[in-house]
Formats: structure tokens, C-alpha cells, sequence
């Protein structure tokens, strides 16, 4: 089976384009919206072609009227684009964000494996923060799910590491 998995699309079309598109299935981790100059057509493509889809932070700002609790730059470019991204989007759209589960736990044929998928860390699956450096921490959040596989977004950086029997 050929998962695609996204995450942090911030209304950027151009990188949806550069998907693969020979996949079995999609799974996008949310933040659709926020930061990009095509909210609406993001959340259209992920409403049409993705088989799995959370609600991030931004998601949740957008769907809420919510603040993001973004950090230093990132948060001035929330507030810059909210009104920008609340007009383009229709209220189907918002409901739709809204709609949107914070953590979904799946189990593929691949091997059996259990998936536990969310924004940001299991604990605080909106707003947690924590960078590949905090192993401890990740340790931890490994420890309270359980599936063999943790998949994340929200910090922007890749990583994967091995936490006894779970992989982040």
C-alpha cells in the first residue's frame, strides 16, 4: 500500500502540485489554512483526495476564531493572513475545518502496523510543541499511545527516531 502523508500545507497549492499522485491513500496532518495565498482550493483538494485529514492549530484558529498560539514570526503572519484566509474560505469550509478529528489511530496492511496520527504530540494534539531534540519528551509521548508508528506535523522539521517499540 502507497501512503502519501502531509502535513502543515498553510494554503500552499504549489506544494500540493508536487505531490506524488500513484497513492492508495492520503493522509494529511493538518494545517490546511493560514500563512498561503489559496486556502479555499487547499481545502477543497484535501476535502476531495484525502482519505485521512486532522484538524492543526490553524485549522482550528480558522474554524474557531481562535488565536493559533504561534511562536515569535510565525504568529504576526497568523494575525496578517486570518482576515485574508476567513475571507476566502466558504462557511461549508470553516464547518468542514471544525468537523476535523484532532487525533485519528488507524492500523494499515502494512504489517499489521498501528498508526497514531495528530498535529502536534499526543498530550496537547493542537498546540504542543516539541522539537526532535526533546527525546525525552517524545520518549514519553511514545509511551502513552498505542501504535508502533507516530505521525506528526506541526514543527515543520523532519525527523523520525525510534522510542522502544514506537517509531516517531
Amino acid at each position: 500500500m502507497r501512503i502519501v502523508i502531509a502535513s502543515d500545507l498553510h494554503a500552499n497549492l504549489e506544494a500540493l502540485k508536487v505531490l506524488p499522485r500513484d497513492y492508495d491513500q492520503l493522509w494529511v496532518l493538518g494545517d490546511l489554512v493560514t500563512y498561503g495565498p489559496n486556502p479555499a482550493e487547499v481545502v477543497d483538494f484535501v476535502r476531495r483526495n484525502a482519505t485521512l485529514v486532522l484538524r492543526g492549530n490553524h485549522d482550528h484558529a480558522i474554524g474557531y476564531g481562535e488565536d493559533p498560539r504561534c511562536y515569535g514570526r510565525f504568529q504576526d503572519l497568523a494575525e496578517g493572513m486570518r482576515e485574508f484566509t476567513q475571507e476566502q474560505l466558504r462557511g461549508t469550509d470553516r464547518e468542514f475545518l471544525r468537523s476535523l478529528p484532532l487525533h485519528i489511530e488507524v492500523e494499515v496492511e502494512v504489517e499489521g502496523t498501528r498508526f497514531y496520527l495528530c498535529h502536534a504530540i499526543p498530550s496537547d494534539p493542537l498546540f504542543g510543541y516539541a522539537p526532535p531534540r526533546f527525546k525525552e519528551l517524545w520518549g514519553a509521548e511514545c509511551g502513552c499511545i498505542s501504535a508502533n508508528c507516530l505521525l506528526v506535523g506541526h514543527s515543520h522539521i523532519p525527523f523520525a527516531e525510534k522510542y522502544g517499540d514506537c517509531l516517531s
